[in-house]
């Protein structure tokens, strides 16, 4: 299988990634980060700030990193990040919000709690309860409580897409929630879906996986998404 790139690599990381080919496991994703390392830049705007570990529940995981512009009344942009339903962390993504609050937005990244202790549907009940706090929230934040934009990768894209589409899930204030965007994810969920972790979250009942396939529940009026 030959690669190609259209975004910007060097030759050195574009040969590095065709060496590797088309394998995903947790020593490729420490190899990806260690090659990025020195490009993540997690600095602010002027009279910008950073605000980590801001609690939105009682879980040690449901907590808020948020960088802040130095103009209040900006859009929020909640980033949730993936993990494989059983990892993953903010900490890793620290240049996210911080990518966004120098362009002028409040930049927010969120941890959610994690499978096996906490099954379907904790992650999308995480992500309303971060929206609601961000909503309710902007003494803290500064920014606009009804503008809020999700963007979700991974494991977090698809509780991202059961708290918009499934009304079960849907925060206090969805109406605050102007749009998504969706990466990298799934949306239909299967039995025995490859790689495990999906089902130890979802379970692996068919009829009960129709009813918790966030793409079975999108309805007119739905959050627009890309």
């Amino acid at each position: 299988m030959s690669l190609s790139s259209s975004f910007g690599l060097s030759p050195v990381f574009e040969e590095t990634f065709r060496k590797i080919g088309p394998v995903f496991d947790p020593s490729i994703v420490e190899l990806s980060r260690s090659l990025f390392a020195d490009r993540i830049d997690r600095s602010l705007p002027s009279d910008g700030r950073r605000i980590d570990d801001v609690a939105y529940g009682a879980h040690q995981r449901q907590k808020l990193d948020i960088c802040v512009p130095n103009e209040a009344g900006k859009p929020i942009v909640l980033f949730v990040p993936g993990g494989g339903m059983t990892g993953g962390d903010k900490s890793f993504y620290a240049h996210i919000p911080a990518f966004f609050a120098r362009r002028g937005y409040v930049g927010v990244a969120a941890n959610n709690r994690l499978a096996p202790g906490f099954l379907f549907p904790c992650g999308a009940q995480d992500v309303s309860g971060a929206i609601d706090w961000l909503a309710e929230n902007s003494d803290v934040h500064g920014g606009d409580p009804a503008r809020i934009l999700i963007v979700a990768q991974s494991a977090g894209a698809v509780h991202a897409a059961s708290t918009i589409f499934d009304r079960r899930f849907h925060p206090r204030h969805y109406d605050s929630v102007r749009a998504a965007v969706l990466m990298s994810s799934v949306y239909k969920i299967a039995p025995d879906h490859e790689g495990g972790n999906i089902n130890l979250y979802f379970g692996n009942d068919q009829v009960a996986l129709e009813d918790r396939s966030p793409v079975n529940h999108v309805h007119e009026g739905s959050v627009p998404t890309i």
